[in-house]
């Protein structure tokens, strides 16, 4: 017959031995108790600090809407401007407004470019050129992509007045953005100016730069054009 053990008797040491749970509970109601300012406090500090966090970030938010819905009134504004139609001051009001206000980011930089490119449209070449030689000056600061086409348009207005130097460096700028969004274009451009002024031992190293990254596309056969005439225009 299996031998059944006995139960191990509790001992009086052992039954008033205090609750773990209780004894923790009463520890820390006691310490709260004791620090209860410090506590309060520190409480509130922390709740502070997450109101003004969440108050930043709503102030920002609600910034970059207001940019976004300025910007977007400009835009409809200028597409729906009948060819031939005179410059509106209120559409270039709106975009210079956005551009000072939120100098330096995304919704500042657009509208800096919106404007110049409007102004262009309207004949405006001198100021568009100054608002854009703030894309040639602080690249850092822009988009590559934006970078890229605010660049373009500046080199297209140096070539309209004869500054092919200068236009021809705007172009090597594109050259070396990575990426470099508009691929081949911007060599055969700077290639094209330099060539305008004699600076053909530059042309010649921007075109074979062109050959040597996209070989593998058709889009260098007009450098290529290039490079042979300038070839066959030296050994004259």
């Amino acid at each position: 017959m299996r031998k059944i053990k006995a139960k191990k008797k509790i001992t009086r040491k052992e039954i008033k031995k205090p609750d773990q749970f209780i004894t923790t509970t009463t520890k820390i109601y006691n310490y709260v108790k004791e620090h209860k300012k410090p506590i309060i406090f520190g409480s509130a500090a922390i709740l502070l600090v997450i109101i003004l966090i969440y108050g930043i970030f709503f102030i920002k938010e609600k910034r970059l809407i207001t940019a976004s819905s300025m910007l977007y009134k400009a835009e409809l504004a200028m597409n729906s401007e009948i060819e031939g139609s005179e410059y509106s001051e209120e559409t270039a009001k709106i975009l210079k407004e956005v551009m000072e206000r939120y100098s330096g980011n995304v919704y500042g930089n657009r509208a800096r470019y919106m404007l110049a490119r409007y102004m262009i449209k309207h004949n405006r070449y001198e100021p568009a050129e100054e608002l854009l030689m703030f894309f040639k000056d602080n690249p850092e600061k822009v988009d590559v992509y934006l970078l890229s086409s605010a660049l373009e348009t500046l080199g297209w207005l140096l070539e309209r007045k004869g500054d092919y130097l200068s236009a021809g460096n705007i172009y090597v700028m594109i050259t070396e953005l990575e990426p470099n969004p508009l691929g081949v274009k911007p060599y055969e451009d700077a290639g094209r100016c330099f060539e305008k002024i004699g600076r053909f031992e530059e042309a010649i190293r921007i075109y074979n730069e062109a050959i040597a990254k996209y070989s593998r596309t058709s889009r260098t056969i007009p450098i290529v054009g290039r490079l042979k005439k300038i070839y066959l225009s030296l050994q004259k």
